[in-house]
């Protein structure tokens, strides 16, 4: 695919954090982060970066794909997307999760 993956681990991998620190990992996993330098359009670099390659994941044996985002707020924390992006969303037929966090930095 071309695509660069992190935080590779697959099935029976021993974890080093999180909830599997010191256990075998029960499924695989790899993260695709959008480059630091981006400060607009990860999601949108992300969405265009995977899908073309969405059925050579699922042959490679992605079950449960997931796009995930963090946003860090100081005082208010709202969510828009366009609707570009919910459509690109939903043709990837990835779960999308959310997690924000209160940044005081």
């Amino acid at each position: 695919t071309g695509l660069k993956f992190s935080n590779k681990a697959e099935v029976g991998d021993i974890g080093n954090h999180g909830r599997f620190k010191g256990r075998p990992y029960p499924f695989g996993h790899a993260v695709l982060e959008a480059p630091e330098v981006m400060t607009l359009g990860k999601l949108d670099w992300l969405l265009d970066s995977v899908t073309p390659h969405k059925a050579t994941l699922k042959q490679l044996g992605v079950t449960d794909g997931k796009v995930h985002v963090t946003y860090a707020y100081d005082s208010q924390c709202n969510l828009e997307y366009p609707p570009e992006i919910v459509e690109k969303l939903a043709k990837l037929g990835f779960a999308f999760t959310i997690t924000c966090y209160q940044d005081e930095s």
